[in-house]
């Protein structure tokens, strides 16, 4: 009955039918024969007293079904006595299959599962009560029964799991095969039957003096081919279940020589056939041959012995009749299974009839890596001709692909790198600011020629120090002799000097700006330094973009002029002005209000703008009235500012999907190419992740490296994930965070773990050595 209900109300879960709305014709059926079956159910009675006296031993005899929609459980109480043997019923419990459909055979595994549970809880109320002497248990499902009895450990999680909750309650070897005429449980499984008396006594063998339940053991096959489903894959007993089975011994070829310890077709076929010719020789009592090499009828012996192994596998599947007639498959004379070609006798034998071979097992990994190294690493459609000279891939298109993809030499030349995400918010430093060049970006640019005093056709390097407000976008530049330290600091002294101190200063990782005269300059004037990303400008784009336009002018204007220090300093100068007295917002036509400049900012005017001042004079007795009119100018230019050049970034979106680079996730231990412009591909560095960098939105914007430098020395660097490839990926799913355009290394925190990446491919094996000994 509970069952029942149970299910109604599942089943109205499902339709989302609303309170005021009719359900279907389907509902309202069963909804009378539910009413139906409680008019009927008054008239059953059991006994609540499953006591008795005068027994010599007792058992708690337990059963279990599943139904697709209801699973059950049911547990007895069996006495045995000098007089005979009674049952009573404890109790029973039924659940309903789960929204997401999962099969049959694990519906029966938590029928199981569900009686497991109700023995614990019978053992628990009899405790202190009745001396259970043994507790047995029966199912009709021979599947779920051989993922009990099966090792530990032998079965994917979600089998594994529940079958270690079984045996910690009852025994593997307690557990019996019934027929389903004689389970109890299956009662409840059954829709709208009101009474079964075999649910209130239990089946009738147990009423036997004695119980012979005969051990339970899998030899159906098509049930192996059910249990071999949830069998996990890196166990070997995957690939010889059925052959062991079969043969009822351990006999397999799959057993003697594991396949997926190797990494090369040839090796594998030439271990198989040495394996053979020992075998030979003992059999046939001859001297040994002391030939190093195989013959070649050895080694096609070998190859067809492994082809028949293999071939194995897909008789015993399912639908291998329908893939028989489909493939139009044939035996040829030993015992291989063939594709009837069109062809004839125009082409090779193997050619026109190739052998079938399971896309999914690892003799088809093994045959389209050889044939990919044996047409010099191509692509799919090479590879896959290649293959089909000879054999026959089910979905070889497919199973071509996925193995290609994962080439470490094609890798290393097409692999894309990491896609960025989209953009992140702008930093808080880029719209709040108390006044100008309080947040400041800087960069050098150049160089530049000029002549030297002392020789007219001589000359030298210069270079310009730009440095801009990142709120106002207000320009000033310095014509500095070189890049060094001193250099640099007397450039900085004298934008103080003009512009005033700032509170933070953002710039790239140039030599100059991390050494420690500049850092202690820094500090002692109280300024904080932000270093971006190595090799990731666009995180200093608001300072990236004005260098262009300052190299844009120096090439238009000046071309291959060549000029003195003092004629090129006041040319930068022009420049200066020109750029702080462009337009910060967008023109419109109807627009009468003074376009806002960065001077507007600066000066509360444009200081270059040649328009005649309004005549009407102003007049302020007191100088503080003066300074509360400017202050209130510049209020009125930082509203407009906010107002117009802010709201215009919002239609802006920088982020655009590239291409070029491929959605892959990224986490500690991967090994990656870093991406080098000025080198070729197969020069770029490897290296291997030992921390995350992460924005403050949460998205992972690069990462720490540990690599080699170009002398051979350990060292580690960061880069952006624009900058890295792919090569070999230890973690499988976390979805990928993806870098912001520009984030401030304030918002930039590490993540870090002593994970080492695992591989257990043999192919990868010689390249993980070799990495182990690059990187440690």
């Amino acid at each position: 009955v509970t069952a029942r209900i149970k299910f109604l109300f599942q089943l109205l879960c499902k339709s989302k039918v609303g309170w005021d709305d009719d359900v279907s014709e389907e509902l309202k059926k069963y909804w009378v024969d539910f009413l139906a079956l409680l008019r009927n159910i008054g008239t059953l009675k059991l006994q609540r007293f499953v006591l008795t006296t005068d027994f010599v031993s007792v058992q708690l005899c337990g059963f279990s079904d599943s139904s697709d929609e209801v699973y059950c459980a049911v547990v007895y109480l069996r006495f045995v006595s000098e007089g005979g043997v009674s049952v009573n019923f404890v109790g029973g419990k039924t659940r309903i299959a789960p929204l997401k459909r999962l099969g049959t055979p694990r519906l029966e595994l938590l029928g199981c599962l569900l009686l497991s549970d109700l023995l614990s809880q019978c053992r628990s109320a009899f405790h202190g009560r009745v001396d259970i002497s043994d507790t047995l248990c029966w199912s009709d499902s021979e599947i779920a029964l051989c993922w009990i009895k099966g090792k530990e450990k032998d079965w994917k999680p979600w089998v594994e799991n529940r079958a270690v909750k079984v045996r910690k309650v009852v025994d593997r070897d307690k557990w019996f095969h019934v027929k389903s005429e004689e389970n109890p449980s299956d009662f409840p499984t059954r829709p709208f039957e009101t009474y079964s008396e075999m649910w209130e006594k239990g089946p009738s063998f147990l009423l036997n003096s004695s119980l012979n339940s005969e051990p339970f053991e899998c030899h159906n096959q098509a049930m192996l081919v059910e249990v071999m489903k949830e069998k996990r894959k890196s166990d070997l007993e995957t690939l010889t279940l059925a052959s062991v089975v079969e043969n009822k011994s351990n006999n397999s070829l799959f057993n003697v020589v594991d396949i997926t310890r190797f990494g090369s077709l040839k090796k594998f076929i030439s271990v198989v056939g040495y394996v053979f010719r020992f075998i030979n020789l003992i059999r046939k009592k001859k001297p040994p041959n002391m030939d190093q090499t195989l013959s070649p009828e050895e080694f096609k012996d070998a190859h067809d012995r492994i082809i028949k192994e293999e071939q194995y596998f897909i008789k015993i599947d399912a639908s291998f009749d329908k893939m028989k007639t489909s493939l139009n498959l044939y035996e040829d004379d030993n015992g291989i299974l063939r594709l009837k070609g069109r062809y004839g006798t125009s082409l090779p034998y193997d050619q026109s009839h190739p052998a079938i071979i399971r896309r999914d097992g690892h003799l088809s990994q093994l045959i389209v890596e050889d044939a990919h190294e044996r047409t010099l690493h191509h692509g799919v459609e090479t590879t896959l001709a290649f293959v089909r000279q000879r054999y026959w891939l089910t979905k070889g298109r497919k199973r071509v692909k996925d193995i290609l993809r994962k080439c470490t030499i094609c890798k290393r030349f097409n692999q894309r790198t990491f896609l960025p995400p989209p953009t992140a918010d702008i930093p808080s430093y880029r719209l709040e600011s108390d006044f100008a060049f309080q947040h400041t970006g800087l960069d050098f640019c150049g160089p530049l020629y000029v002549k030297e005093k002392c020789c007219e056709n001589s000359f030298t390097k210069v270079y310009i120090l730009l440095l801009t407000c990142a709120t106002s976008r207000a320009l000033h530049l310095e014509l500095v002799p070189d890049m060094g330290d001193e250099s640099f600091i007397r450039g900085i002294i004298r934008f103080f000097a003009r512009k005033g101190y700032p509170e933070l200063v953002i710039h790239d990782n140039a030599k100059t700006f991390k050494s420690r005269e500049v850092k202690h300059f820094f500090l002692k004037q109280g300024i904080k330094q932000e270093f971006i990303l190595a090799l990731a400008p666009w995180w200093g784009g608001f300072y990236e973009r004005l260098v262009r336009n300052v190299k844009s002018s120096l090439r238009k204007i000046l071309g291959n002029s060549l000029l003195s220090f003092e004629e090129v300093s006041t040319f930068l100068c022009e420049i200066e002005g020109t750029l702080n007295s462009r337009p910060l917002s967008y023109l419109n036509e109807d627009d009468i209000d003074e376009p806002l400049t960065p001077f507007h900012l600066l000066y509360g005017r444009n200081i270059l703008s040649k328009a005649k001042l309004n005549k009407t004079r102003h007049t302020f007795p007191t100088h503080k009235k003066r300074l509360k009119h400017i202050s209130s100018l510049l209020d009125h230019f930082w509203r407009r500012f906010s107002t117009c050049y802010l709201g215009d970034l919002k239609q802006f979106n920088l982020y655009r999907k590239q291409n070029s680079s491929i959605k892959q996730d990224i986490s500690v231990g991967d090994i990656v190419l870093l991406k080098e412009d000025l080198l070729p591909r197969n020069r770029w560095r490897m290296g291997k992740v030992k921390e995350l960098v992460i924005g403050r939105d949460g998205f992972v914007r690069g990462a720490k490296l540990q690599t080699t430098s170009k002398e051979g020395r350990r060292t580690t660097c960061s880069r952006s994930l624009q900058r890295l490839v792919p090569f070999i990926l230890d973690s499988l799913t976390q979805p990928l965070s993806e870098p912001e355009n520009k984030c401030a290394p304030s918002e930039i925190k590490l993540v870090s773990s002593n994970l080492r990446s695992k591989r257990k491919a043999a192919a990868d094996g010689q390249l993980k050595r070799r990495l182990i000994e690059k990187f440690g």
